[in-house]
């Protein structure tokens, strides 16, 4: 807790303030926070009972006085530049969420590839993938109203916050390319004790926001479900089928977001797990002629 307070007191983005909850510590999270608040004016405590991983956030978006609105768990560090960065690319690129790349640090190592463009975040959102990590997010909270993490999907928050706001076309998302979040991967984090309810949650989320766009298919939003959970394999009705719904879902999400070849990339990964015992080759189709948004489609041809 002291780093990630510590690393928010340093950005250079000075005129700031930080909120912080402590939601029901046994430990000693609230002296440390309370030392810092004596430090630095710009920490406002909030200390009461344990209220959970969804309304605690929602509390805090709730109490921001600004506009703009960055998260960050407790074990987490921002990089100096992380707010002045996001702040900056957010108003010149006119994004209303803004996330950004992470390094892992504790008990993995590496960089994280998050997409960057608003099209490939959208796309990506609808074939169960989550590209804008939490700790990392910045959003406009004037201008998006009375956003909140929705508190009937716990676990799967946020994705289903980003798949609701895609899904209405309230925002655009961006990511910078740098890392300027440090995320600290442990075994007692949320997304790894509770990787059941996060994919229950995370399936309710998308089958709500696919009915929303029109694509209210039982039986193909029961094939992505299948897709997402890698449960099982196709017959070859189901596979054309799931094919034709889920091209007119690319094609929908293009009209929306721009084009973007990601829910393509989604599908070539599918075949060769769960399909490619059947008769047919991937093909995606473009006329000679004429527009992507009108021609470019998700195909298969028989090889049979």
């Amino acid at each position: 807790m002291a780093d990630s307070i510590k690393s928010v007191l340093s950005q250079t983005l000075s005129d700031i303030e930080l909120i912080v909850i402590d939601d029901g510590s046994t430990d000693r999270t609230l002296s440390e926070i309370e030392r810092a608040s004596v430090k630095d004016s710009r920490v406002r405590i909030v200390s009461r009972e344990n209220r959970g991983i969804v309304k605690t956030p929602n509390e805090g978006i709730s109490l921001a006085r600004s506009p703009w609105v960055a998260m960050l768990d407790a074990d987490d560090v921002s990089r100096p530049t992380r707010l002045e960065r996001q702040l900056c690319y957010a108003k010149h690129a006119s994004l209303q969420v803004v996330g950004c790349q992470l390094e892992y640090i504790g008990g993995a190592s590496g960089f994280s590839r998050f997409p960057e463009r608003h099209a490939d975040i959208v796309h990506q959102l609808f074939v169960w993938k989550n590209p804008i990590a939490n700790p990392s997010v910045m959003f406009n909270r004037e201008q998006l109203g009375e956003i909140r993490y929705p508190e009937s999907r716990i676990h799967a928050q946020d994705y289903a916050l980003w798949l609701d706001l895609a899904a209405q076309g309230d925002a655009q998302f961006g990511v910078l390319q740098e890392p300027l979040v440090c995320y600290r991967a442990h075994s007692t984090q949320n997304t790894k004790k509770n990787t059941s309810y996060l994919y229950d949650a995370s399936v309710d989320a998308m089958r709500e926001a696919i009915q929303s766009l029109g694509f209210a298919d039982l039986d193909c939003l029961l094939s992505h479900e299948t897709a997402f959970r890698k449960s099982g394999r196709f017959s070859q009705e189901e596979f054309i089928r799931y094919s034709e719904w889920l091209a007119d879902l690319r094609k929908s999400l293009i009209v929306q977001a721009g084009y973007s070849s990601e829910i393509f990339k989604f599908w070539q990964r599918l075949y060769r797990s769960v399909a490619r015992n059947l008769p047919y080759q991937l093909w995606l189709g473009k006329a000679l002629g004429g527009s992507w948004l009108d021609n470019a489609k998700l195909r298969l041809k028989y090889r049979g």
